[in-house]
């Protein structure tokens, strides 16, 4: 079979040689890459060079599976059949590079939170949970992957400049070489040098307690 794919598309979504390496040494047939962008409970979606896909895995995968670390996270590449233009079968993940993962609250298994990510934006806000101890677990969560971390302080328009001056200083006094961006989606403070700073062809995660402007950002 000629594995032969497109990399210049591929890339754009996070395809690199060493997914590439290992693709090589798969006995993929007509199966195909994609990369899974989200999950729903025993379905995923999936997205190769030419479009998003609905997929489930293979009974086989679901029997040979020993945890919930053996089943598809976001992030994954994986190989998959298309049945037609809505909808895929998932065969194979292809070994992750980094993986951000925790135990479970209800139980001691290990929840895989996303795969393959490059950076990790670790977000707090004024007005909600800031603590530097929390952000130092993210950044150690996300290093002991060999993930880089960034750290971003939003909803900056909820404190006075003598106020975020402070907390930036806390900030850089105890996190050395570590990117930081003060942002406000409000007034626009920090976003643009944000949006500069995210390169084509790397996969970044958000990481952050609810209500930390996530979702806005």
């Amino acid at each position: 079979m000629n594995k032969k794919v497109n990399k210049i598309d591929l890339e754009y979504i996070g395809y690199s040689d060493f997914f590439e390496n290992h693709y090589k040494n798969t006995n993929a047939k007509n199966q195909i890459l994609a990369r899974i962008i989200s999950e729903h409970k025993e379905m995923y979606i999936v997205r190769n060079e030419i479009s998003e896909l609905s997929a489930r895995i293979t009974g086989k995968m679901m029997f040979a599976a020993l945890s919930r670390e053996d089943y598809p996270a976001v992030g994954d590449w994986v190989l998959i059949t298309v049945l037609d233009e809505n909808q895929a079968i998932i065969h194979e993940i292809l070994p992750r590079r980094t993986v951000l993962k925790r135990k479970s609250a209800n139980n001691s298994d290990i929840q895989i939170i996303a795969s393959n990510i490059d950076i990790a934006f670790i977000i707090q806000s004024p007005d909600r949970d800031y603590n530097l101890n929390r952000f130092e677990r993210y950044i150690t969560l996300a290093e002991s992957e060999n993930i880089k971390p960034v750290i971003i302080l939003n909803k900056t328009d909820l404190i006075s400049e003598s106020d975020l001056d402070m907390k930036l200083f806390e900030i850089n006094n105890r996190f050395k070489n570590i990117d930081i961006y003060a942002t406000s989606i409000i007034t626009g403070k920090g976003i643009n040098d944000l949006i500069k700073s995210i390169k084509r062809g790397l996969t970044y995660c958000f990481l952050g307690s609810s209500g930390v402007g996530k979702s806005s950002i």
